[in-house]
């Protein structure tokens, strides 16, 4: 007899909505529509493997920015911008909610594992492992010798700031 894992593979809604008290189209006491399906903390599953998870915003999450955990919370779902050089662990990036930026109670899918966009410094050439940076919701080039191990890997050399391709292994 085969033994069989069941995987999710599809989400509930679209990758690009966003959910929340914030935002008055969805308003109501769960913070979803009604009958919507979605939990936060799910995962999601994209048909190249890439991981998204449904996040609550903790404060304003601006687009492409890194995320982590807020410290000291109930559960792993509800996050906040990096903010700290070579500290933070980044739980995932925000680039699935579209152009908007993300305030307080918005909830929304962003990239946990796999291939995502992030905020990332000028001036950092790929290959390199990244890193939390002291600019919030940006990713630097990772410092040697540091106890974090980094968990994001640069896929585009970059010139300016902005959004480039990245790898989460997290």
């Amino acid at each position: 007899m085969a033994s069989f894992t069941i995987f999710p593979t599809s989400l509930y809604g679209q990758a690009s909505d966003v959910y929340g008290t914030a935002v008055t189209a969805y308003a109501n006491t769960n913070g979803f529509p009604g009958g919507s399906g979605l939990v936060l903390g799910q995962f999601g599953v994209l048909f190249d493997g890439t991981e998204l998870r449904l996040f609550k915003a903790n404060a304003g999450i601006a687009q492409y920015n890194a995320v982590k955990f807020v410290i000291g919370n109930s559960n792993d779902y509800t996050v906040i911008n990096t903010a700290t050089v070579n500290v933070d662990a980044v739980a995932a990036v925000n680039d699935r909610a579209g152009s908007t930026a993300l305030v307080a109670n918005n909830i929304a899918w962003m990239t946990s594992r796999g291939i995502g966009t992030a905020n990332v410094a000028a001036s950092i050439t790929a290959p390199v492992p990244l890193a939390s940076s002291a600019t919030a919701g940006q990713l630097g080039a990772f410092t040697a010798g540091t106890s974090l191990y980094p968990l994001v890997q640069l896929l585009n050399t970059t010139t300016t700031a902005g959004s480039y391709p990245v790898k989460i292994i997290n």
